[in-house]
């Protein structure tokens, strides 16, 4: 039963759009910090996740995991 619900809101559009403005919410917080690399990262996530929320939502986990290395400030 929550396998099913939950297959059901990763593939709605709700989610998609989740998937969508919050990457692209922290781009532009990225661009104000002065990280422009950062918030280019973002945007193609963003583009990720509008064409597949599995996907994009491993691309956020990636960019989390990978981007905060060197990243002391």
């Amino acid at each position: 039963m929550k396998q099913q619900v939950l297959k059901q809101f990763l593939g709605s559009k709700k989610s998609r759009q989740l998937g969508v403005i919050l990457p692209l919410v922290q781009a532009a917080f990225a661009l104000l910090k002065k990280k422009p690399k950062r918030a280019l990262l973002l945007v193609g996530v963003a583009l990720v996740s509008s064409r597949s929320t599995k996907l994009g939502t491993v691309a956020q986990v990636l960019l989390k995991v990978f981007g905060g290395r060197g990243s002391k400030a």
